[in-house]
């Protein structure tokens, strides 16, 4: 019984006792191990008890499953009330003594205690290395995504476009004049003015395949699915026009009286294996270009847009 309950839990799936596989596989695969495992339980703990008049076997069968695997509750509770139902039933039916089957009990009560004890704890680790994660790829300032959780989102949105040949549009916007901003209103004042351009953009790009990241500074970066060339700088354009709508008191009066962007971008059609670097560099420019034309301006494709 000990050697088939050890090879039953090496051999079963990690992910599918922590909640990685589908809830079907995982009412299944779970149910059969339980089943396997009770009636193996119910035949060698008879077998014992009626040859030897103990019951090694229940303990060692209870003990290991509050300590090897990590089980839901629900899962693991109903298989061990009914494993102590079938073994008080084989005590009785063998007379085994009163202090041995209040024994049981408490073993058992333990084993329970024990399992939900560590499947707290395995929750608890678990969604502390969640939130770990989250700040790893998460600016904090804006709640945007950093480079590096931009990176991780941008190789699968490169893949998915390469293969049904949609065009791919990727945007680095700047904050007009944000230094003078910061010079003449404070920081804290710039601080805020950066969470709500990012709140702007992730409010007009909030899709599930766009991806919005706050690229350094007061530069974010933009990338989304679907628009031609000429449907893109209309929405980019859009994006302009909502951001000078916010009425965030410019930082350069004289050019304009509400906070402006510049926005430099490409549509393009991606290759398997391509990087986005190759088009972050190429909207970089077209940003450089749209700052030197006069900024609050679209440049996409070398092509220059304005409201």
């Amino acid at each position: 019984m000990l050697c088939t309950t050890i090879l039953i839990l090496v051999c079963m799936d990690k992910e599918l006792s922590r909640g990685g596989a589908s809830q079907r596989t995982e009412r299944v695969s779970t149910g059969l191990f339980w089943a396997l495992c009770t009636v193996s339980l119910m035949i060698c703990s008879y077998i014992e008890a009626r040859d030897t008049g103990t019951f090694l076997q229940y303990l060692i069968y209870v003990l290991l499953l509050s300590l090897l695997p990590v089980f839901r509750p629900a899962f693991s509770m109903p298989y061990f009330l009914i494993s102590l139902a079938a073994q008080l039933c084989i005590m009785l039916s063998t007379e085994a003594p009163l202090p041995s089957i209040i024994f049981v009990f408490g073993v058992t009560a333990f084993c329970i205690a024990a399992a939900y004890v560590k499947y707290s704890d395995y929750m608890s680790n678990h969604l502390a290395m969640e939130q770990l994660s989250m700040l790893a790829e998460y600016d904090e300032l804006t709640k945007l995504l950093n480079r590096r959780g931009m990176q991780k989102r941008a190789e699968i949105l490169l893949d998915y476009t390469a293969r049904v040949g949609a065009p791919l549009t990727v945007a680095i916007l700047d904050i007009d004049f944000f230094k003078s901003y910061n010079d003449t209103y404070g920081h804290e004042q710039g601080d805020r003015c950066l969470r709500l351009v990012a709140g702007c953009l992730a409010e007009n790009y909030r899709r599930k395949t766009d991806i919005v990241c706050r690229y350094g500074g007061e530069e974010f970066l933009i990338v989304f699915v679907g628009e031609d060339a000429g449907r893109s700088a209309e929405n980019l354009l859009h994006l302009q026009k909502a951001i000078a709508k916010m009425g965030l008191k410019s930082g350069k009066p004289d050019f304009e009286k509400f906070v402006t962007v510049s926005i430099g971008a490409v549509t393009v059609q991606t290759q398997l294996d391509e990087s986005l670097h190759i088009h972050i560099k190429a909207a970089d420019e077209n940003l450089y270009r749209a700052k030197n034309e006069g900024r609050n301006r679209v440049c996409l494709n070398g092509k220059m847009y304005t409201l």
